[in-house]
């Protein structure tokens, strides 16, 4: 990458935020803060090393904060977590509607 090295600990902070949050490769304004520290970079260098990553590419500017570019191309198995996270869910309130019918009354239901 043709970055220097504070703006890829910033890109990998990104990356691994997005990860983590299942946010599709969006970081928001509001959790900015916490990426460049995660980053080891500084308030002040922020800006700067952002405006590298958008010029190089990595990074798009967009409405409420930034996009990694690629993000869910290189990163398919996130998608695969979002099914199977919905799919556990679901058992859970089946289970749930299960386990309430089943200490229910027990009578004739008319």
């Amino acid at each position: 990458m043709a970055v220097s090295n504070p703006a890829k600990m910033l890109h990998l902070a990104s990356i691994l935020y997005c990860a983590e949050y299942l946010t599709d490769g969006f970081v928001p304004k509001s959790s900015l803060k916490g990426v460049y520290l995660g980053s080891g970079i500084g308030k002040n260098s922020f800006q700067a090393k952002s405006l590298e990553l958008v010029d190089a590419g990595l990074w798009v500017e967009y409405d409420g904060g930034y996009l990694v570019h690629d993000f869910l191309t290189m990163n398919p198995q996130l998608e695969r977590r979002k099914v199977e996270a919905e799919r556990e869910r679901w058992k859970r309130n089946k289970r749930g509607q299960r386990d309430q019918m089943s200490t229910g009354d027990k009578g004739d239901p008319f």
